[in-house]
């Protein structure tokens, strides 16, 4: 029995003569955004893309879940705690403030601040900024009354904090600058200039501001008045935010691994939340045996022994958007189906990006084809395609959101139409079969040799059958897939910098051996799947 994201339960279990084995570990939260020491101590964690809420005692490292997915709080980014205790949540992806109250009371005071981001109190005062291009900042207030624009204009403003000459400071994404805006209105007067992808800035407790660049990993101290400033630490790319606790301990979270720690002396001192997968979707496996996991807005790369480093990620040049499909070209570049609708052949090292496709509805499921080409599954659109360097030719349509897709021999080709529970066969252009039916929500799909492989999300099972789709017979039972047991999952419908749907794709991969690798994208773990008969 273990506490995880997915619950507490038995581990997921394979039948005999097939050894089950964890790769990477399961995980407690969702990723990490926002963080913030609440008036009981504990560091509290905004998860957007999970929908949870959660509290840290940073003395044991117990994780309290606030406010769960599938709960009324959805897609929360950043923050903040007013005079009596309330708590203030920007439900970025729906546009909204938040109140969630000490007894568990949940009220919205504010609507339609588009793609609302940072949020900071000034004792019962609530501001909040837009992360998008032209965003603004506005006073929200907790009686509902319509929000009042202070600033707008800014490119992609995100956590913002309240200094202590009365001002707020902005930190301006695309523009690689601090801006500062007085709480009552008027123009933005730049502070800070020239750092590369200003996450969120707060101010430690002498009244010295701190800047937080995603694409370097530094934590900047600035002194406004004198306009200069020096490195206090740098650490791995990819800070989402950073908090100081009520002793003045700096804390960050990386919004690329999940991953939250303490920074003193320069560097990390001690990991709160370990870095790692947030969500493994569409899965790839190497020649050697690495395997390449697509993880929302990063690509991690997995060891054979289950270690976890960023591949690529928002702060790479050239990374094509959040990511959802991936396979391999036989030189082992990646493609990838982005949630912007996008087929790309990217390539981390060189930082290039070529879009092989564009303008396609949730493409999810993707597979290398003998000639090289890839065959997608674009889900929104209902069809089968195969797509090649700027040239896309449907194979199906028609299908009910097909997601996982796979190639066997003879160029035979594979789909999982999960809303109708099947796995179809695609023989050419508009020529499918049903292979198996009854499933209980396909979506991820392999072949091994004369077999298929299935995960079924809704059941939580990994199922075999041969490619005639008679005689199946569940191999793995038990997997933390899709939402947690009797959690319905608000859909999020993503943000101008981050393009929606953002849906969970729980995949699989063959390796070279023979090994299975699945996705267990419920509880963000790999596991890996041998025969052992």
């Amino acid at each position: 029995m273990f506490p995880t994201r997915f619950g507490v339960g038995s581990p997921a279990r394979a039948e005999v003569g097939w050894a089950l084995a964890r790769l990477t570990p399961p995980r407690a939260l969702y990723g990490a955004a926002g963080i913030l020491f609440g008036p009981d101590g504990r560091l509290y964690v905004a998860q957007p893309n999970g929908s949870q809420l959660s509290a840290i005692d940073i003395a044991s490292g117990a994780v309290d879940v606030v406010s769960p997915k599938g709960s009324e709080l959805v897609a929360m980014d950043d923050l903040a705690f007013d005079s009596r205790g309330v708590a203030y949540l920007s439900e970025t992806m729906y546009h909204r403030v938040t109140a969630l109250h000490p007894d568990g009371t949940v009220r919205r005071i504010a609507s339609g601040v588009i793609d609302v981001n940072g949020i900071t109190c000034d004792n019962d005062r609530i501001f909040a900024d837009e992360c998008r291009v032209g965003g603004r900042v506005c006073e929200v207030f907790r009686d509902g009354s319509p929000p009042m624009v202070l600033a707008e204009g800014l490119a992609a403003p995100n956590a913002l904090a309240l200094g202590p000459d009365g001002y707020l400071y902005v930190p301006e994404v695309l523009a690689g600058q601090v801006s500062r805006v007085p709480v009552d209105g008027g123009a933005p007067e730049v502070v800070v200039s020239g750092i590369p992808v200003p996450v969120a800035v707060k101010f430690d407790g002498k009244g010295r501001l701190v800047v937080a660049s995603g694409a370097t990993g530094e934590l900047i101290e600035f002194d406004v008045a004198a306009r200069r400033g020096r490195t206090l630490a740098t650490v791995r790319i990819g800070l989402d935010n950073l908090a100081f606790s009520p002793e003045g301990r700096l804390f960050v979270s990386w919004s690329v691994d999940g991953g939250i720690s303490e920074v003193a002396d320069g560097r990390e001192i001690a990991s709160v939340v370990p870095a790692g997968l947030m969500f493994p979707l569409g899965l790839a496996v190497t020649k050697d045996g690495r395997i390449f996991a697509a993880d929302n807005i990063a690509v991690q790369e997995v060891s054979r022994a289950g270690a976890v480093a960023t591949a690529a990620s928002f702060f790479t040049p050239g990374f094509p958007g959040p990511v959802r499909g991936l396979a391999l070209t036989s030189e082992e570049r990646l493609v990838v189906t982005t949630t912007g609708g996008r087929v790309s052949c990217f390539d981390p090292v060189e930082g290039s990006n070529e879009v092989w496709a564009d303008g396609l509805a949730e493409p999810t499921g993707i597979a290398r084809l003998a000639d090289g080409s890839m065959v997608v599954a674009e889900t929104g659109a209902g069809r089968v395609l195969k797509v090649a360097r700027g040239k896309v030719i449907e194979l199906v349509d028609g299908l009910s959101r097909p997601t996982g897709v796979a190639t066997g021999r003879g160029g035979s080709i594979y789909v999982a139409e999960t809303a109708e529970g099947r796995v179809m066969r695609v023989g050419g252009p508009g020529r499918v079969e049903q292979v198996a039916g009854a499933l209980a929500e396909p979506q991820g799909i392999a072949v091994l040799g004369d077999e298929i492989a299935v995960l079924e999300v809704g059941a939580g099972t990994l199922t075999m059958m041969p490619t005639s789709g008679f005689a199946r017979r569940v191999i793995v039972r038990g997997l933390p897939l899709g939402s947690p047991p009797g959690v319905v999952a608000k859909p999020l419908p993503g943000l101008e910098l981050m393009p929606g749907p953002l849906t969970q794709f729980a995949d699989l991969a063959v390796g070279p051996d023979g090994e299975i690798v699945i996705g267990a994208d419920g509880d963000g773990s790999l596991l890996r799947l041998e025969a052992n008969g």
